[in-house]
């Protein structure tokens, strides 16, 4: 499956692509579950726009459920207003399709589709093919563009340059196998943010894991303190 960024010449598209494969199985759920919002997104974007978000209402009804979650991530309005817009015609297009199949097809339950199979009425139709394509696509673009750059920054690439596709999948690796088998005591000693940072970074190199130093440094001083303890129980079992 390709996503829209990829076919767009959209300024996130190398980007798209480059978590996308790092990330994405080919098929289930990721194992950073932060980025189940963007493989959903673009779910969401390709049936859009290859089947007329034919499939949403019977299989990815959940999916939008879970991408508009991720509304409050994000305060700027205008990506606001495209989830509400986007809420609103998938909402009215699940309702249309729980109509159609309750009454076999036709809302208002004709007599003559009763006996033919078939009427005469304007929504006879499948409901999607009455969704407003222009205006959900618009929303669609507006939502997965910022769900890729949300995920980016979740990544840790988003400002990074020299970001490879070898580095992202060896950091995906990295989260798999957290938390790392080494402990260390947090109990009655320094408190301080360096002294925390520095007692695990010495367990990590103690313990043979000197690959994961550079990444829970990052990760722990992007943020404050109750980030950096967070970051702290991921990585290592604290006592």
């Amino acid at each position: 499956m390709q996503t829209y960024f990829w076919n767009n010449n959209n300024q996130n598209s190398e980007l798209s692509k480059m978590i996308f494969d790092s990330c994405v199985p080919s098929s289930g759920e990721c194992v950073l579950k932060f980025v189940e919002p963007f493989r959903k997104s673009s779910k969401l974007y390709y049936d859009h726009y290859n089947n007329g978000s034919g499939n949403v209402a019977e299989c990815y009804r959940e999916y939008w459920t879970e991408v508009f979650a991720m509304k409050d991530k994000f305060s700027d309005e205008i990506v606001q207003k495209a989830f509400d817009v986007a809420n609103r015609i998938y909402t009215n297009h699940f309702k249309a399709h729980d109509e159609y199949e309750s009454t076999w097809g036709c809302p208002y339950n004709c007599d003559e589709y009763e006996e033919e199979g078939d009427c005469d009425c304007d929504c006879k139709e499948y409901p999607g093919d009455c969704i407003d394509n222009k205006e959900l696509g618009q929303a669609l673009e507006v939502i997965c563009d910022s769900i890729i750059i949300h995920t980016a920054d979740e990544l840790g690439i988003l400002d990074d340059e020299k970001v490879s596709e070898e580095s992202l999948k060896h950091f995906v690796d990295v989260k798999v196998s957290l938390p790392l088998p080494i402990k260390v005591k947090f109990a009655g000693e320094n408190g301080d943010a360096f002294s925390i940072i520095g007692r695990v970074t010495q367990a990590m190199r103690r313990g043979g894991f000197k690959e994961h130093i550079e990444p829970f440094k990052k990760e722990a001083m992007n943020g404050d303190y109750d980030h950096l303890l967070q970051t702290c129980i991921n990585y290592v079992e604290v006592r």
